[in-house]
């Protein structure tokens, strides 16, 4: 299943949560509305809610530190083609 959401960094983490509840292994990519739009698989729009996000926001920055918290951000804002998916 590919996951669309609107380019922001709130949006990427409730996309993040979506995920996880949807289970990951469907996740076939990450993209932003208005990109390209692949021809095969499911596709699902994730609107942006900001309680979603600081869920995911709060739980890693838990398990992976501020740190981390600050280069996903900054990863998430970068021009970076695939940045969603990038470890």
């Amino acid at each position: 299943m590919y996951f669309f959401y609107d380019g922001t960094y709130v949006g990427f983490l409730t996309t993040v949560y979506e995920i996880y509840h949807h289970g990951t292994s469907h996740l076939e990519g990450i993209l932003v509305e208005g990109g390209e739009v692949p021809l095969f698989g499911a596709q699902s729009i994730v609107i942006t809610r900001l309680p979603d996000a600081e869920k995911v926001a709060a739980a890693f920055e838990k398990k992976c530190g501020k740190e981390a918290m600050r280069w996903r951000y900054r990863a998430v804002l970068s021009n970076e083609e695939g940045k969603e998916t990038l470890s």
